[in-house]
């Protein structure tokens, strides 16, 4: 891991990142790292060649001058926790480096359309001018693949979501998609902050009551409107002793404005908590997506699960062919078992907000769009990858020792090709099994179209598994195709593996 102070030495190595084709990920932070940070950090590991982590606490958003005197400051423990998990590059310059005295002293220019003259943007002038100035300049010196950012700030994302696909500067940053990442709250539900650091253990306690409370709201919603929920929120914390609401908003998560249904709502607190200033929020979308009996779409017939959820929404079963673009428009919610491409043309004008995928890995998904575009994915593989690689494993094992099975003799893995078809999460786990054993392996992605030819692949091949049905040629879906035409093909006494 190395530290960059200078905006120069940062683009150098950002250069010489694109120059190798890698993909970048970017999390801006104010340093005082939790568990909530490396939450963020994790999943930018896991999705990107290179993360690059910031750490610069911005003056320019803060209309508070004693907060930002005492907002904490640590960069010698954050860079450590940085560095134990794996993140290749910090950045952490000084306000000097970042900005020129004007920059400084002048608030930035930005239409938000609307999007900061509630909430946060209300109660503190300037803030989000702050926000976008320095999250701008951070993507153009990262050029970021993907950026992200907790939904606890929910008021921010929205923000940078806006700058980033809507506003005057959408063009620069066409090539960017924002990443929300849920909350993550201690286990008494308090939302992870930096400011919890100047909680004593008795504000820590009372505190606790904030994510209490919003969540009690939820059930308030059967019986009282809007404007009633958002009373009995502020009243219920304003009653412990040390709590103070600033505000309680139930407004529309995509505007941000007021609004007198729950549907598509978000609620938004604020509370002070002694002089230490936290916020939160609670989903009623996600409620009323039960509520008001949704429309599944399942591929293929399931019938245990149509026994679970007619009873709440209304379920139909569609066989892999018939998922279409005119099929899916009215549905909420998409569950897929096959490889069924997942893409804008599939679902672009539907009204899809969730996917559930039951297939190891989410490579037919096209995140990017889902993400843009607020669609949540769930993955619920129906099996699990290392026991897969086990059996695989074990088959090999059995193959290169029993003479019945392998009459040439071979008993050693390393004599022995290894072809895998469908490099996917477990495909990939094969490849490096095979590597491991000394086997020679080859590779062939149907869907994908990379690797050696499917045909050399089986010719050539003692054993071959496959990890992806082979693609037929009909929109959005996928058939195994492992007929008798390519087995012929295959070596005498060659193994196949199907664990597509």
């Amino acid at each position: 891991m190395q530290i960059v102070e200078t905006q120069q030495a940062l683009l150098a190595k950002i250069n010489d990142y694109k120059q190798k084709l890698l993909t970048i990920g970017l999390v801006p932070t104010m340093g005082a790292l939790h568990e909530g940070h490396l939450t963020l950090i994790k999943k930018c590991l896991s999705e990107n060649d290179v993360t690059v982590v910031s750490i610069f606490v911005n003056p320019t958003q803060f209309n508070n001058a004693e907060d930002l005197i005492k907002y904490p400051r640590n960069l010698t423990k954050d860079a450590q926790l940085l560095e134990q998990v794996g993140v290749d590059i910090v950045f952490a310059p000084t306000t000097e480096e970042m900005y020129n005295s004007q920059e400084l002293n002048e608030r930035f220019a930005f239409d938000f359309n609307g999007l900061d003259a509630v909430m946060e943007g209300a109660m503190r002038p300037g803030h989000f001018n702050g926000v976008v100035q320095i999250v701008s300049r951070l993507f153009h010196l990262v050029t970021p693949n993907k950026a992200y950012f907790g939904e606890k700030d929910f008021q921010q994302l929205a923000i940078i979501r806006h700058m980033t696909y809507h506003s005057s500067l959408a063009s620069t940053f066409d090539n960017i998609t924002i990443v929300g990442c849920p909350i993550v709250r201690e286990a008494s539900g308090l939302a992870l902050s930096s400011r919890n650091e100047r909680l004593s253990e008795h504000q820590k306690n009372i505190a606790t009551n904030i994510y209490k409370t919003l969540n009690l709201s939820k059930d308030w919603t059967s019986t009282c409107n809007v404007a009633e929920v958002e009373q009995k929120v502020v009243q219920t914390i304003n009653s412990i002793e040390g709590l103070e609401v600033e505000y309680y908003c139930i407004v529309d998560k995509d505007t941000l404005q007021t609004t007198s249904t729950f549907q598509n709502a978000i609620g938004c607190i604020t509370v002070y908590c002694g002089n230490v200033r936290l916020i939160d929020n609670i989903q009623y979308w996600l409620l009323v997506f039960i509520v008001m009996r949704p429309i599944i779409v399942i591929e293929s017939h399931i019938p245990f699960l149509q026994d679970v959820l007619t009873s709440y929404a209304d379920v139909r079963f569609l066989p892999p062919e018939s998922i279409t673009p005119t099929t899916i428009a009215d549905a909420d919610a998409l569950v897929i078992r096959t490889r069924t491409q997942c893409n804008a043309s599939l679902l672009n004008g539907t009204n899809i907000r969730y996917i559930l995928t039951a297939t190891i890995g989410c490579d037919h998904i096209d995140m990017d769009y889902c993400q843009k575009n607020e669609i949540q994915v769930f993955s619920c593989p129906g099996c699990n990858a290392q026991a897969v690689c086990d059996y695989v494993e074990e088959v090999i094992q059995c193959y290169s020792q029993d003479p019945l099975l392998n009459p040439l003799g071979i008993n050693n893995t390393k004599g022995l090709t290894l072809g895998v078809v469908g490099i996917g999460h477990v495909g990939s786990l094969v490849c490096k099994l095979g590597e491991r054993l000394g086997m020679h392996v080859l590779k062939n992605d149907p869907p994908k179209q990379i690797g050696v030819d499917l045909e050399q692949l089986v010719q050539e091949s003692d054993i071959i598994t496959f990890h992806t049905p082979l693609t037929h040629s009909i929109p959005h879906a996928t058939y195994h195709l492992c007929d008798a035409s390519l087995l012929s093909k295959c070596r005498p006494n060659a193994l196949i593996i199907n664990a597509a």
